[in-house]
């Protein structure tokens, strides 16, 4: 065994990776070995931690947001009080929800949006991903899972 595969075995033991040899090379079990839901650390290792959210636009950047800056969150319906609210959306992708992370704002418009609000509440949001209304196939817009078609991030007013 050469050192960096010690070293990259060391590294998965004190991480909690699950691994096994196979043909003198080591391997993971499963995908979800690989990307474990909590932390070594974490004093509740049965109840899934995620550090942060990771936020991809359609234009290729991406935000990364830790939990620790989660101030609030807020579900706007369809056709409600929201003050951003655009008219340019499509009558099925006019939900909305508002996150804060410290100084930053971030808007998500799209569809059956309101069922994000529960992982959200415990943090247990990975990632949010954007894809463009026009790129989403026909048959989604009958679809019962969320979809972001726009991604809004800027600073806070204060």
């Amino acid at each position: 065994m050469s050192l960096a595969d010690h070293l990259e075995k060391q590294r998965r033991a004190q991480a909690g990776y699950g691994s096994s040899t196979q043909a003198g090379r080591e391997t993971n079990d499963t995908p979800a070995d690989f990307f474990p839901m909590t932390s070594p650390s974490s004093p509740h290792p049965d109840k899934p931690t995620e550090p942060g959210v990771l936020l991809r636009q359609w234009n290729r950047k991406t935000w990364v947001f830790p939990w620790s800056y989660f101030i609030e969150a807020e579900y706007f319906p369809s056709n409600t009080g929201s003050e951003t609210q655009t008219t340019h959306a499509s009558p099925g992708f006019t939900e909305q929800v508002r996150l804060v992370f410290g100084p930053r704002e971030i808007t998500l418009r799209g569809r059956n949006l309101a069922v994000l609000m529960d992982s959200i509440a415990r943090h247990r949001v990975v990632e949010l991903r954007e894809v463009p209304e026009k790129f989403l196939p026909a048959d989604t817009h009958d679809a019962a899972e969320s979809v972001i078609v726009s991604m809004e991030i800027r600073l806070r007013a204060k």
